[in-house]
């Protein structure tokens, strides 16, 4: 039994039930504020994450492309073929194919332009090794380009479609070889890739390596 008179201290602890639901109030806001901001954060991570693997990817073929057109011989060893290309073909000799082999022998490659089969507004790029017969030609990149061609620019700085520039050229690797997708109206310069246009020696196109040779 209480007894009476009796009086609640003005020091006694505790919380009041509006005191606990105001402050659980807060509580579930903060919650739902942090929680917002870490779904926020993670997805832009993830995008982050996707488009990084999407250059990552691109930077790595752009870069199988030049290397291997750099690594081209003027003057192959065996036949004499310069670098023979066309505004959808390029073929050389050269020391740093794709798909290397065990032996670091020059390789004989191809790169070609072409219009998707599936679908005729997508551009393919391929590549095969020529002399691998068990080779399959690899689809190495698909642009959205109505039309696309190789490019080449000789020492005088003139955009051409075919190399060599003439039979009787001095001339055996361009400097610049770059790709031009088009798109309806407009046009693009796509994988610009430097190569050497000074012509080598002819015992530097036998002796790729640089290797002593016997005499």
């Amino acid at each position: 039994m209480p007894r009476r008179g009796w009086k609640r201290s003005p020091h006694a602890g505790g919380f009041t039930l509006v005191e606990i639901l105001v402050a659980l109030a807060m509580t579930g806001m903060l919650v739902a504020l942090l929680m917002s901001s870490l779904y926020y954060g993670t997805r832009v991570q993830a995008s982050l994450a996707d488009e990084l693997q999407v250059r990552e990817r691109s930077l790595r073929r752009v870069d199988w492309f030049a290397s291997s057109l750099q690594g081209c011989m003027p003057l192959a060893p065996k036949t004499g073929a310069a670098m023979v290309a066309t505004a959808t073909e390029i073929t050389c000799m050269t020391v740093s194919p794709l798909q290397a082999r065990a032996q670091p022998s020059p390789q004989r490659i191809r790169w070609t332009l072409r219009k998707s089969e599936n679908d005729p507004r997508i551009a393919e790029l391929t590549y095969k090794d020529l002399d691998d017969s068990s080779s399959s030609e690899l689809v190495v990149e698909s642009f959205p380009a109505s039309q696309a061609r190789f490019a080449y620019v000789g020492v005088n700085g003139q955009e051409v479609l075919t190399w060599p520039l003439t039979a009787q050229s001095p001339e055996t690797l361009p400097r610049l070889i770059y790709m031009v997708l088009e798109d309806g109206r407009t046009a693009q310069v796509a994988w610009v890739t430097a190569l050497l246009a000074d012509p080598w020696l002819e015992q530097e196109a036998q002796n790729p390596f640089g290797l002593e040779l016997p005499r």
